[in-house]
């Protein structure tokens, strides 16, 4: 499998209308948020949380039945075409990440979905087919509250007991990208989101009798490499026909993940570490085009290298300037401002260890469930409502930092194109070098979620 970057430190886990500018945009009308739930909320808005939670506590058929299959369902099918933002900042968002399906919260989104994607044996990078089969009250939910205008989840919070009373079992709960996406989401409220299925990159999958030759073909590497450098271009394709200025890759590959590819797919012996590494070199143009492809950003889940030639894209490297390694600690205070300004030491519980990663994110919780004011909460896996993540992960960080980096953008140089020179100086404001105790000086701790230094604040939705 792909190395999901979930880790503890110490093991493995998989009605107010503002008038102001507010960097190159309007702030929206919106209410204000106290303690992470809207406090005051449009009376129109109101009124149909109170009627879409009254029709499914109604809905009984599927608490009482001992067959479901005789109650309500109905069917929606994912389309590019649903996309729809009375606000859209034109630049997208690519997260790749484990996305077998559009999980049943996604639906409330489907107006933020600009497309959903997968690779193809070959390589070639494909739009993804996906049809929700919910019942039939929650799909009419679900699609009332997808509208052109952010609502933010946490202002549906009065859906999410029903929903889970009614229709435990219906609703997925769990998953990877799942939950990146939920850390993301409402943080960057007038972006765009399209969706890429990480485990379709798998080469073993995409080219599997190259993948599974054992090093004596010479020819193996050379097709193996092409089909690299096929997926590579559709990539690139899909960030310019869907204007992605912006990747979360919470995930990596590295010698672990490439013997487990083959154990998994060759069912053979495992050959030699040199013709392994090969295969895991294999996947350079993929990384080149997630992290060096002119005007796009991109955040990496961080992981501790053991040895290089192991983990040779989870180095620090000038071949890929427009990416940010992202690591995390967890600090009851972190002790720094909005420049990152106070550190004077490495914090409790952070990962991975100094100098493999370029950037940490305070996730406001230690390893022992205990949280400040201000911990990582994020939408509900439901699409309604919201929740704190209790345990720390460089998968949970990467979309934080994105996040932070994407309100940084807005907030100085929104009215510029994104290039490669622009990235490269936001994410030296993003660490500036002011932390003369750290190493290199840089301010690589930062604690954005105590400092709300996100879009869904600046702009007024939240307080």
């Amino acid at each position: 499998m792909w190395e999901c970057k979930t880790r503890f430190m110490k093991g493995t886990a998989c009605g107010v209308l503002l008038l102001s500018v507010v960097g190159c945009e309007l702030a929206p009308p919106g209410g204000v948020e106290d303690g992470g739930s809207i406090l005051a909320q449009p009376a129109a808005l109101s009124e149909q949380v109170s009627e879409a939670k009254q029709a499914i506590e109604q809905d009984r058929c599927f608490l009482e039945s001992a067959d479901d299959s005789a109650c309500d369902w109905a069917s929606y099918v994912y389309s590019p075409g649903d996309f729809a933002m009375t606000r859209d900042t034109g630049e997208a968002i690519l997260v790749i990440d484990q996305f077998p399906y559009l999980h049943t919260g996604l639906l409330r989104y489907r107006n933020r979905l600009k497309g959903f994607f997968r690779a193809r044996p070959g390589g070639h990078i494909e739009p993804a087919s996906h049809t929700w089969r919910v019942p039939r009250v929650l799909g009419e939910v679900l699609t009332r509250f997808a509208s052109p205008d952010f609502i933010p989840a946490a202002s549906l919070g009065e859906l999410v007991t029903p929903i889970l009373t009614t229709y435990r079992g219906h609703v997925d709960m769990f998953g990877h990208g799942l939950t990146v996406f939920a850390a993301l989401v409402d943080r960057v409220p007038h972006h765009a989101i399209v969706l890429l299925d990480v485990d379709s990159l798998f080469l073993s999958t995409l080219a599997p009798e190259s993948f599974c030759a054992p090093g004596t073909d010479p020819g193996a590497q050379q097709r193996l490499e092409a089909v690299a450098r096929t997926t590579a271009d559709g990539l690139r394709g899909v960030m310019h026909e869907k204007g992605v200025r912006y990747i979360n890759a919470s995930f990596g590959f590295s010698m672990k993940v490439i013997r487990e590819e083959w154990q998994r797919v060759c069912r053979s012996p495992l050959p030699g570490d040199d013709v392994l590494r090969a295969k895991l070199l294999a996947y350079a143009p993929i990384m080149d085009a997630l992290f060096n492809t002119e005007g796009v950003f991109a955040v990496h889940a961080s992981d501790q290298v053991q040895a290089p030639e192991d983990s040779p894209f989870d180095l620090a490297s000038s071949a890929y300037p427009n990416r940010l390694r992202i690591g995390v600690f967890g600090a009851l205070e972190s002790g720094v401002d909005t420049r990152g300004r106070g550190a004077t030491r490495l914090p409790d519980f952070a990962f991975p260890k100094p100098g493999d990663a370029d950037l940490y994110i305070n996730h406001g919780c230690d390893l022992y469930s205990n949280c400040n004011a201000t911990p990582l909460r994020v939408a509900g896996l439901s699409g309604v409502g919201s929740g704190t993540l209790l345990y720390l992960s460089t998968s949970w960080a990467a979309p934080v930092a994105l996040a932070r980096f994407i309100s940084l953008r807005q907030e100085t140089s929104c009215s510029a194109p994104l290039s490669n020179p622009l990235i490269q100086q936001l994410a030296q404001e993003l660490t500036p070098s002011e932390c003369p105790a750290l190493p290199e000086g840089k301010c690589i701790f930062q604690d954005p979620l105590k400092h709300k230094q996100f879009e869904v604040y600046r702009l007024g939705y939240t307080n």
